[in-house]
């Protein structure tokens, strides 16, 4: 298509083009009869040629023009050039925020650019609008440096007498970088969809880099909807905790888990933007098991296939993985040759039900005391040696024809001190020279977070690292050496959560929830309490184990700053003090 630069389209004179997608044109305008600059969508010929289309189209005009908001940029006008639907939409001279992309943003700075954005979208999900294409090029800028919500070009008004023709396909639009999982399948959408979507622009401020990137719009989508969400911390260290589980809450995978209201998520932002200290507005997340299996993907067939549909340009990479997901080979590569389908990944669950730890543990004290760990790469020989004696556990194959295994799903192991450290992976490909997240030393405590997956025979567990807090992949077993332990449990208690400590043992307090114990003058949640010890806080143990409220409980005694009290070792879903193991 031509410019349109130097034309006239009624009595709008067309300046200069602005940006170009791959839906439209936007050129800046001058309007003759009012004398004021605008800008002009001009949507590219070939979809003008739509029934279909030119109803959402008019639809969504209207609705944006109802549209009343200091931080939406208004749509002030709508029509036809030679069958070429247009907007005329308020002119924002500071650009996009894409056009600022680059070196990671101070998380203040970028969270005061945001929470504008996030009221925005408060204010449309309140009128029954989804934007559904949340990205920094539909962030703009006013002249006085404001950020600005624009494009809603393809929202939905959530009314079924008006849009019940046009949503039966259920086709997914948006961009797949910022996609929320369940657009990117094709299923129902709701206001969390874009709760999803601004939390990928917040981490890309942040960090400086995309959640999940691959070099097809496919190949992302499959990421978000199936990878580990790697924590924003790791690339930005300083990063306070509070700000990571605000990321974590909004890019949960499924929709149930994430911000339950736009206002919570904006509120927060602007808590950050303000360097205040707080709670996560609703509930406060915890690591839990997504189960994401090859039926699961056969399942949402009927979903995908519209959307494959509509994107002409990714037809063919489409169909193609298409088939592999339902014939149920979409593989991970593991080491050698025969790798397997992906069972389960964990995510981070903030469902109300799932907080059990929030009586005993929180978020108060922990950034100063953070701040200052620093982990020895192998532990102080000052420290007591751990008993890591334990009975031989029976072996089984979790999967057939490949090598046995000691652990299961849910259990605590240790890296043996007799194959050297493990390196931790983004995947279960243990011949990539690029996957490595970090290295788990021996003696490392580590959480089975899912199934494991099999490769020439080695026995590779996704896992999540208690001391860093590190999600990924390591291997257990090629057949022959076993380089993860399982830790003994027992049960203190009858009806009790089980231990993993004894009088004695020296611990530490879990990095993942990345939250302080509270410590008390009594085994007990009637007890005062009388201090904290926060994430990585190395503690002997003295006396107990008692039962108490449902939680085992431990005399302690801290090597910070010698607090000693009584803890909660954990619950009956979590551990929060990890036992330090050495070898003998």
């Amino acid at each position: 298509m031509a410019s349109l630069a130097g034309q006239s389209i009624g009595h709008y004179r067309v300046i200069k083009e602005l940006g170009k997608g791959g839906m439209a044109i936007v050129y800046k305008a001058l309007d003759t009869r009012l004398e004021r600059e605008v800008a002009l969508k001009v949507i590219l010929p070939g979809r003008e040629q739509s029934g279909n289309f030119q109803k959402r189209f008019a639809l969504e005009a209207k609705t944006q023009a109802r549209l009343n908001h200091a931080n939406i940029v208004k749509v002030l006008d709508f029509g036809e050039l030679d069958d070429m639907p247009f907007l005329v939409m308020e002119y924002q001279p500071g650009g996009t925020l894409k056009e600022r992309l680059g070196a990671p943003l101070q998380w203040r700075e970028a969270a005061g650019l945001l929470a504008p954005i996030a009221s925005a979208l408060e204010y449309i999900h309140l009128q029954g609008t989804i934007h559904r294409d949340v990205k920094p090029a539909n962030i703009l800028f006013s002249q006085s440096g404001n950020s600005m919500l624009s494009d809603f070009g393809i929202t939905k008004i959530l009314d079924a007498e008006e849009t019940e023709e046009l949503t039966a396909t259920g086709i997914g639009i948006g961009t797949p970088e910022y996609m929320a999982p369940e657009q990117g399948q094709g299923l129902d959408v709701d206001f969390r969809s874009d709760i999803y979507s601004l939390g990928v622009v917040f981490y890309e401020l942040v960090t400086g880099r995309k959640p999940f990137s691959a070099d097809t719009p496919m190949m992302i989508l499959h990421k978000q909807i199936t990878d580990p969400l790697i924590p924003p911390r790791q690339f930005v260290p300083q990063l306070p905790l509070e700000v990571e589980q605000v990321l974590m809450k909004a890019l949960a995978k499924k929709p149930e888990n994430r911000y339950q209201a736009t206002a919570d998520f904006a509120t927060d932002l602007q808590r950050i933007a303000k360097g205040e200290e707080f709670l996560l507005c609703g509930e406060t997340t915890e690591l839990v098991t997504e189960e994401v299996t090859v039926d699961d993907w056969a399942s949402r067939k009927k979903s995908w296939t519209p959307w494959l549909l509509s994107g002409a340009g990714i037809l063919g990479m489409g169909i193609i993985l298409l088939a592999v997901v339902i014939g149920g080979i979409f593989l991970l590569k593991g080491k050698g040759g025969n790798p397997s389908s992906p069972l389960s990944l964990p995510y981070f669950d903030s469902s109300p039900t799932s907080v059990p730890w929030a009586q005993e543990q929180d978020f108060a004290g922990i950034q100063a005391t953070t701040e200052s760990i620093q982990f020895p790469t192998i532990f102080n020989p000052t420290i007591p040696q751990q008993n890591t004696s334990t009975p031989s556990p029976n072996l089984y194959y979790p999967i057939p024809d490949c090598a046995a295994s000691r652990i299961h799903l849910g259990d605590s192991v240790f890296v043996s001190f007799e194959g050297g450290d493990n390196a931790i992976r983004s995947s279960s490909d243990l011949h990539s020279s690029t996957n490595k997240i970090e290295i788990a030393v021996t003696g490392d405590v580590l959480t089975i977070t899912g199934n494991p997956q099999c490769s020439y025979n080695w026995i590779v567990w996704p896992i999540m690292s208690t001391k860093t807090g590190a999600i990924g992949w390591t291997p257990e077993s090629d057949g022959k050496s076993f380089w993860l332990v399982p830790i003994t449990t027992w049960q203190v208690c009858s009806g009790s959560p089980r231990s993993r400590l004894h009088v004695g043992n020296t611990a530490f307090v879990g990095m993942f929830p990345a939250l302080s114990n509270k410590v008390r003058n009594g085994a007990g949640t009637s007890y005062s309490e009388i201090g904290r010890i926060g994430p990585g806080e190395y503690i002997a143990i003295e006396e107990g184990p008692s039962c108490a409220d449902g939680y085992v409980w431990w005399k302690i005694l801290s090597q910070n700053n010698g607090l000693t009290g009584w803890t909660a070792e954990g619950d009956s879903s979590n551990f929060w003090l990890v036992p330090v193991i050495q070898r003998h």
